[in-house]
This record gives structure tokens, C-alpha cells and sequence, in this order.
């Protein structure tokens, strides 16, 4: 069982990464240990900014009580999320019912990047959980114009079917 103090020696003692700290961070903060984590967070911060240590330093903000900066910091979070972190983001926030939120997170990474058949087939499941059928019917569409990989065209497809749309008559 570690306590903070032996993990903050072991973090000194030996070479680590952004993710080593992200990782104590989110251990401390877990512990309720909110100052360490903070530490923690912003050494991470500083060796390597993105969307995951930034995230994690938003819940412990938030944790803390500090809303308004946490809300500052969330926006920076996102303006610096790769593809692969905003697409991760909206599921999580879509597979814990925050269906609007999720959605808002896979537009803008839509907007971010639009040649990415996968961000398009993400948006229509987040509109199709959303109960926007029409919205949801043209992400798909989208996400086939852009020549998807099987893995990502076979997703689309099972979406539109569930959308009730004729995958087996459809037009290009």
C-alpha cells in the first residue's frame, strides 16, 4: 500500500515522464490527497501539455471547488486534443450519459478534422444517442464519402441500419 510521500520519492528518485506524474496525479487525487495531486499534475503539465494530464487537472480543480479555473483549463484542454483524445473524450462522456456534452466534443472534433471518416462515424452515434436521426443520417453519409477503413465503413453501416435506413438499396 503506497502512501503520497513514499510516491512522491519515488517520482524523485528516478527518471519519469509526463505520464509517470499524470499517473501519481490521478492516484493522489483518488486518495482525495487534491494539493499532491495538483503537484503532480502541473509537473506533468510542464513536461508535456495535452488533453490527458490537462483533463486530469480539471477534475482535481473541480474537486477542489475551483469550477472557474477548471473550466478555463478544460477549454485549453480541448483546443489541444488530439483526434484520438476528443474522440475518446466524447465516449466517455457519452457512455456516462452526458449525451449533449459528448456531442458537443465530437462536432468540434469534426470541425478539427474533417477528413477523418471516423471522427464523422463517432458524431452520428453521438447523434443517433441524441434522437437526431436526420443529423445522424448525414454524419454517416459523411463518414462513407471520406472511403472509411472496413472496421470504421462497417460501424457506419450498422449505424444506418439501426437508423432504420435501406443499407442494402442506399445511395451513394
Amino acid at each position: 500500500k503506497h502512501s503520497i510521500a513514499s510516491f512522491t520519492a519515488d517520482l524523485n528518485s528516478q527518471p519519469c515522464t509526463w505520464k509517470e506524474w499524470n499517473a501519481a496525479a490521478t492516484f493522489a487525487s483518488q486518495k482525495k490527497a487534491y494539493d499532491e495531486a495538483l503537484t503532480f499534475a502541473e509537473q506533468s503539465i510542464t513536461m508535456n501539455a495535452n488533453m490527458t494530464n490537462m483533463m486530469a487537472k480539471v477534475g482535481i480543480l473541480k474537486a477542489m471547488g475551483d469550477e472557474k479555473t477548471a473550466k478555463k483549463i478544460k477549454a485549453e484542454a480541448i483546443a489541444k486534443g488530439s483526434n484520438a483524445e476528443l474522440n475518446n473524450y466524447g465516449y466517455q462522456l457519452m457512455f456516462g450519459g452526458k449525451i449533449d456534452k459528448a456531442v458537443a466534443i465530437f462536432e468540434a472534433n469534426a470541425e478539427k478534422n474533417p477528413q477523418d471518416p471516423n471522427v464523422w462515424d463517432s458524431l452520428a452515434e453521438g447523434y443517433k444517442n441524441q434522437g437526431e436521426k436526420e443529423k445522424a443520417i448525414k454524419a454517416c453519409k459523411k463518414s462513407l464519402s471520406l472511403n472509411p477503413p472496413a472496421n470504421v465503413k462497417a460501424n457506419t453501416m450498422k449505424t444506418l441500419a439501426e437508423l432504420g435506413v435501406d443499407v442494402e438499396n442506399m445511395e451513394p
